[in-house]
């Protein structure tokens, strides 16, 4: 039987042990927007803003001042950290106001022994634990449930109701919905194509960059693939949402399209470190020189500088591991 088969009508098996209690941040509240933009500075404090169809420079709030952070992500209104400990906490803010602090409030949803995790626009939490297995749930302080326990998953994403895990030999699995029974996954792509990067968004659409570096996308589950990108420059890191993908290559250069095709693709900047994609189709970068970009456009101007106080974390001081985060509310 193969691992697949066998993940498919598995019980469905909460974590034991982890915390349950539901802690919500309650400052005064901002005018709802659309996105929400957070970051890691340098000394490892957090920050995030709300941001709506008009981007403005500057106007963070503190989130946490721990200083002991791994990862930070928003999805929805839900903020989630991983520590330098493997420990996971996650908190709620339904709207922030500018420049208010937002300390404290953090729920311990995991004592220890996470590796990765992703959070969606609909708060929806998947965790990859150090033996490989996954669990995901939605909200702040409610029950994890098994999704995949092989021990074999290397890399998770997620995107509104859709999850998405790439498998240490490169085998490319997602699914949709029913996180309360373990397995339900589709092969999307076996282990031949030695996926090395996915991505998927709330319309289902994925990406995957595959061995030889080529990038591939497909509309959703079951649909046909699409080599979108040639491999050179190597792809490094991918995104999509809102319609939208990204890529950012080796060189620096961060490349945007809509839709799915052969080409097509807008070289929108230079210098480069990172890039990340909301649902609204809001996209962010980060340059070498520490400043945090963001347009609802695909193009190469007009773009706002979202933060330049010159203090966010690059991907070499933080192990690779993205330092900056962009989702729908």
């Amino acid at each position: 039987m193969s691992k697949l088969a066998r993940w498919i009508g598995a019980a469905m098996v909460p974590i034991v042990g982890l915390a349950t209690a539901l802690v919500v941040a309650t400052p005064a509240e901002a005018t709802p927007a659309t996105s929400r933009v957070g970051f890691i500075r340098s000394d490892g404090d957090l920050f995030a803003k709300d941001a709506g169809s008009t981007l403005y420079n500057g106007g963070f709030s503190i989130v946490d001042d721990s200083k002991t952070i791994k990862k930070f992500a928003v999805g929805g209104n839900c903020l989630v950290l991983l520590t330098s400990t493997g420990a996971l906490f996650a908190k709620t803010i339904n709207n922030i106001a500018q420049g208010t602090p937002y300390l404290g409030g953090w729920s311990q949803e995991v004592a220890s022994g996470v590796s990765d995790f992703a959070v969606s626009s609909t708060c929806l939490q998947t965790i990859l634990d150090t033996g490989g297995k996954i669990y995901a749930r939605y909200g702040v302080g409610t029950t994890w449930y098994s999704q995949e326990d092989s021990g074999t998953v290397s890399q998770i994403a997620n995107g509104g109701d859709y999850q998405m895990l790439r498998r240490s030999d490169g085998a490319v699995f997602a699914k949709h919905g029913n996180i309360y029974t373990n397995g339900g996954w589709t092969l999307e792509a076996d282990a031949a194509v030695d996926a090395a990067d996915i991505a998927i968004a709330a319309d289902g659409l994925q990406m995957y960059v595959n061995g030889t570096g080529e990038t591939l996308a497909r509309s959703g589950i079951g649909t046909s693939w699409t080599t979108e990108d040639s491999a050179s420059p190597a792809v490094t890191d991918i995104a999509t949402g809102g319609g939208v993908q990204m890529l950012l290559r080796s060189d620096g250069t961060v490349f945007a399209r809509s839709g799915i095709g052969i080409g097509g693709w807008t070289a929108e900047a230079t210098s480069v470190n990172q890039i990340d994609a909301s649902d609204t189709g809001l996209q962010v970068f980060l340059t070498a020189d520490r400043k945090l970009w963001g347009s609802y456009s695909i193009a190469n101007s007009g773009w706002t500088c979202l933060d330049d106080s010159l203090s966010i974390r690059l991907l070499s001081e933080n192990s690779s591991v993205a330092t900056i985060t962009a989702e729908q509310i």
